[in-house]
């Protein structure tokens, strides 16, 4: 009798804590900030153009109006809205220490959205960054935040989801510990590359690069070439992640390299600080990317590339191929669930068949430039100012001064090439020529795109110069704008009585647009701006605007040479 009580009692204490740990478990069970199955389309630490991508993208089926939530208790600690970037974000910092993002939304929910136009129409601005009191927007888990969109930057509609540490605002990947994803898919390596690294190296012929076809045998990539080397090489792999079936293509959380069992290089993109994002463009292949698009990953690193996801570094990645060695290669490529594909090969040490090509370095405008120190290039036609860190190697730096007929207003000055690319913003100044008094104001830096189209990079006039700020290599001269930007109604009339608001698209030839503002009857009026689309749009606003009566509009589109254009028109609602 005494056994069977104390086994019930047994049994009912089990039961109870098991309850309770039920109930632990869903209290601390994940809320995702939209509802269904989560869909992927841009993963964490993805390479992106000049940046890593620093949340998670996820789908919303290719519409907007998907509702946005909290992921969990806090407060709003920023509201940015922007017409390009991020468009319209929500920041929630929470009690752990994080913060959670939720960018590209379409509109806010009706408390934020009151908060946000408040400030807008008091600073007369539709890009605003505001940060409200702790006890502004108090937000509980689930609270809806707004809906999802395609502002700013967005290529498409979507919620970008970011996980920040509160105190330092640095990226962590979502995956998995906030965001629940169904994730069995390996990553895929989709080609290797050896690079030569010196004149006196080798490897299977004379290219810096060769390229190896992988193939997957059962679990495993191989390559069926034989790679002979000798001397200084690197190593470099195209790989990409599929996460689920409503997933496209993303990227990598991790690349091992590991030479004759002994790991030489580890990229970890875990967490990062916004203010280093820009080293991928010395991780991957700049040129590579310049030339064709492909993105390959160099599994070795330049001397002046300090990314905090570097782990394991041994000789800088870099392998020394002796002859009659062999070199077993073996590279892991890892995802967030921790899903691994690993691609096996060997080189083979050989003394190399031909001499050692000679690299002959160009005389007359060119220099050895040290990525280790700040450089200045003075002559009659231009000055630039290179930070040190500016460059991820040491360089060999070429510059030319070209006079033409098509450059009326300073030499066309050449700044090495495209394929190098810079970490930092570097300071141009080009002496200017021929510019009329009147038009100084409107003179700025232009260049090619990739399609050689030319392009504003900005500058101002000064002294008989134009300087500025230069982020990319390449050509540069001196133009004018002097051409105001265009204003097209979309949807104004004389009677706007069953209208919603007032469209219009806004676009500017050169410069780009600096500021949209709209008036009725001389007050200013919130208009949002879709820059990407050249949209600008005004909600007909009851506690602003007096309804049933004859109204006058003024739009003042200015760019950022201070042309300016005025659209005028009157109108009923």
């Amino acid at each position: 009798m005494i056994h069977k009580s104390f086994l019930i009692f047994l049994l009912l204490t089990i039961s109870l804590k098991f309850s309770f740990a039920q109930s632990d478990t869903n209290k601390t069970k994940k809320l995702m900030p939209i509802t269904g199955i989560l869909g992927i389309t841009g993963s964490f630490g993805e390479i992106r153009v000049d940046h890593f991508h620093s949340g998670v993208d996820l789908r919303t089926d290719n519409k907007i109006g998907k509702e946005v939530r909290a992921t969990n208790d806090g407060y709003i600690s920023r509201i940015n809205i922007s017409p390009v970037g991020f468009g319209k974000a929500i920041f929630v910092d929470h009690p752990n220490g994080l913060t959670t993002v939720y960018a590209h939304l379409d509109r806010y929910s009706d408390p934020i959205n009151k908060y946000a136009k408040k400030i807008q129409y008091q600073l007369k601005s539709f890009k605003i960054d505001a940060f409200p009191k702790p006890t502004d927007i108090p937000i509980k888990k689930g609270d809806l935040l707004g809906y999802s969109g395609n502002s700013g930057s967005s290529g498409g509609p979507h919620l970008h989801y970011e996980v920040r540490t509160t105190t330092d605002q640095r990226p962590l990947n979502p995956i998995p510990n906030f965001l629940n994803v169904i994730d069995s898919i390996s990553p895929i390596i989709k080609s290797l590359h050896i690079y030569r690294l010196d004149s006196s190296s080798y490897a299977n012929g004379h290219s810096r690069k060769i390229d190896i076809i992988v193939f997957k045998h059962q679990n495993e990539y191989l390559i069926n070439s034989k790679i002979n080397a000798s001397g200084k090489i690197g190593i470099g792999i195209d790989a990409l992640d599929r996460l689920n079936s409503l997933s496209t293509q993303c990227g990598f959380k991790s690349i091992t390299l590991s030479v004759n069992d002994r790991i030489i290089y580890n990229l970890t993109l875990d967490k990062f600080s916004f203010a280093e994002s820009r080293y991928v463009n010395s991780i991957i292949d700049y040129a590579t990317r310049i030339t064709s698009g492909k993105e390959i990953v160099r599994l070795f690193v330049d001397p002046c590339n300090f990314f905090s996801g570097l782990h394991n570094i041994y000789n800088k990645g870099i392998i020394t191929v002796i002859p009659d060695s062999i070199y077993k290669i073996v590279i892991r490529v890892a995802d967030a669930s921790n899903n691994i594909s690993k691609l096996s090969f060997s080189i083979n040490g050989i003394n190399p068949p031909i001499k050692p090509e000679t690299v002959g370095i160009q005389k007359g405008n060119t220099l050895l430039l040290s990525c280790m120190m700040d450089n200045s290039i003075i002559n009659d036609t231009f000055i630039l100012q290179i930070p040190k860190y500016s460059f991820y190697n040491n360089l060999y730096f070429t510059h030319q001064c070209i006079e033409s007929s098509k450059y009326i207003y300073s030499s066309l000055v050449r700044l090495h090439n495209l394929k190098t690319p810079l970490h930092q913003k570097i300071k141009l100044e080009i002496k200017s020529k021929n510019i009329p008094v009147k038009y100084r104001s409107k003179a700025l830096f232009a260049t090619f795109d990739a399609s050689q189209r030319i392009v504003s990079v900005g500058g101002e006039w000064k002294n008989g110069s134009v300087s500025g700020s230069i982020s990319n290599l390449g050509d540069y001269f001196i133009t004018l704008d002097t051409i105001a930007p265009e204003i097209r109604p979309v949807n104004i009339k004389s009677n706007m009585a069953n209208a919603h608001g007032i469209q219009a698209i806004v676009t500017d030839e050169f410069s780009g647009i600096k500021e949209i503002n709209g008036y009725i009857d001389g007050n200013w009026v919130l208009f949002d701006f879709d820059q990407k689309n050249s949209l600008i749009f005004y909600q007909f606003d009851e506690e602003r605007l007096v309804k049933n009566k004859n109204h006058h509009i003024e739009i003042i589109a200015k760019d950022n040479k201070d042309n300016e254009k005025r659209f005028n028109y009157d109108f009923f609602w």
